[in-house]
């Protein structure tokens, strides 16, 4: 079975940063808020980042997006997505895919995006359930 990886390589007090595997093959870099927060959290972009663990993916269509858009069954958070965006005030709530450039922001994310739910979409053509582990 094959499955996604989220390896979390730096956290700070603004955001955490990792690498997404697929396969055990390198796909992109993420974005992630960061692993706590000290306050209570009322905005899906003050949630904090989601903890480590194995979560089931889920393709559902976003009509504001008109696009496929991968949602994390995350017991205990509100819904969490993989999304495209720049920098830190573009998290969800979620995990932000691209490509590393400058700490603490996230470059080609629309294209990285986009490649990203063409393989989920042919990993799930094969398998019925597909699951991102966080390390």
């Amino acid at each position: 079975m094959v499955n996604i990886q989220l390896k979390r390589v730096a956290v700070t007090e603004k955001y955490t940063q990792g690498y997404l595997f697929i396969g055990g093959n390198y796909v992109c870099d993420t974005l992630e808020p960061p692993l706590n927060r000290r306050r209570k959290c009322d905005k899906l972009a003050d949630q904090p980042a989601i903890r480590k663990g194995s979560y089931k993916v889920d393709l559902e269509y976003n009509e504001s997006l008109g696009t496929m858009i991968p949602v994390l069954a995350v017991p205990g958070l509100r819904r969490r997505i993989i999304h495209s965006g720049k920098g830190l005030k573009d998290l969800r709530g979620g995990i932000m895919v691209g490509k590393n450039t400058t700490t603490g922001l996230i470059a080609a994310s629309d294209q990285t995006y986009g490649k990203l739910i063409q393989k989920i979409q042919e990993i799930m053509q094969h398998q019925r359930t597909l699951y991102l582990e966080i390390m």
